[in-house]
């Protein structure tokens, strides 16, 4: 697997290196950040109205600021400019299609970074 795909030097910078709390956020990062991606996906997908898209970009954008995955800031950002220009719809779902499959490769890692932290903390 690619482990370049997840940078998570700015989430151990922030927590002293504790694995407790890097545990923690990745956690909290899993049980959430899947969901909000499926939705995104679904609202491209639906033709949602434009607001509705940019405000869910908007908010994952968020979310990978501490759990770092190439190219998915990049991606949400490109997708919220997208609707708030109210243009690109395909644009939109090839972002959201690369979004996807890099999701996919680095959910595995995350996972098994959770359990090391876990391990570690014990």
């Amino acid at each position: 697997m690619e482990a370049s795909i997840l940078d998570l030097s700015y989430l151990y910078e922030v927590s002293s290196n504790d694995p407790k709390y890097v545990y923690d956020i990745i956690s909290l990062f899993l049980e959430n950040v899947p969901s909000q991606i499926a939705k995104l996906d679904s609202l491209i997908s639906e033709n949602a109205e434009w607001l509705v898209i940019q405000k869910q970009a908007h908010s994952l954008k968020s979310s990978v600021l501490f759990v770092k995955i190439l190219g998915l800031y990049d991606g949400f950002y490109g997708i919220e400019m997208l609707a708030r220009q109210q243009i690109g719809r395909e644009d939109m779902r090839f972002k959201m299609n690369s979004i996807l499959e890099t999701y996919r490769k680095a959910e595995p890692l995350l996972v098994e970074e959770k359990n090391r932290c876990a391990a570690a903390s014990n």
